[in-house]
């Protein structure tokens, strides 16, 4: 019976570091125990598969994600405020986990080859979701009830929720081009982070103002 420690903690971060360095079809169960201290008939104890070992990386990377951009989300009162709270999070999330980025990356990229794979990473974040927003789809449902309050002006709710997830991640998948056209900016320093957020917030919440009536 293996050790009841933190050996699958350390399986999955040591898998994490191997398949982000080289990708999923390069890397070696063998690189990965040794990298997490532990021998080859360990790992598959734990995970039985690289297929297994890879998903189970990327479910957890998804589930902190999620998990960290929704729990402090407020659930009621204002829209703004929950607008405000959740582009703060999720670029902080984005911030500080480019391997997230990443693993999406690889997947949706590949799922062109093999249309599978973009159903099976849809399906992981749209578990997580559910998860911690309590079997619903958090963002579609309080975008539609603060339309149906006339605290917003009616929008698409997934037109809307599409626009809004893409705003906050484009500077952290397109880094490397930003920082070489605009050689000043540093994506992750804090004071661009600061500004990102504050800009969001009011580029989207007047895009939402209902239209004044005469």
């Amino acid at each position: 019976m293996p050790p009841q420690d933190n050996t699958e903690e350390r399986i999955l971060q040591a898998a994490t570091e191997v398949f982000l360095q080289y990708g999923k079809d390069g890397a070696r169960m063998q690189t990965i125990a040794e990298r997490a201290g532990v021998n080859k008939a360990l790992l598959h104890y734990y995970f039985r598969s690289k297929e297994k070992l890879y998903q189970r990386v990327i479910v957890k990377l998804v589930d902190r994600a999620i998990k960290a951009v929704l729990v402090s989300v407020p659930r009621d009162g204002r829209f703004r405020d929950f607008l405000t709270v959740f582009i703060s999070n999720y670029v902080d999330h984005l911030a500080t986990t480019p391997e997230l980025i990443r693993f999406v990356l690889w997947e949706v990229g590949s799922s062109w080859r093999t249309p599978d794979k973009a159903a099976t990473i849809g399906t992981i974040f749209k578990q997580a979701i559910e998860r911690y927003a309590g079997g619903r789809n958090l963002l579609i449902e309080t975008i539609r009830r603060a339309a149906e309050r006339g605290e917003i002006r009616p929008v698409d709710p997934l037109q809307f929720t599409i626009s809004l997830l893409a705003v906050c991640v484009y500077p952290f998948v397109a880094r490397p081009l930003l920082e070489a056209v605009f050689p000043e900016l540093d994506v992750l320093s804090e004071d661009f982070l600061k500004a990102r957020k504050r800009e969001l917030v009011d580029l989207l919440w007047k895009g939402l103002q209902p239209e004044a009536t005469n």
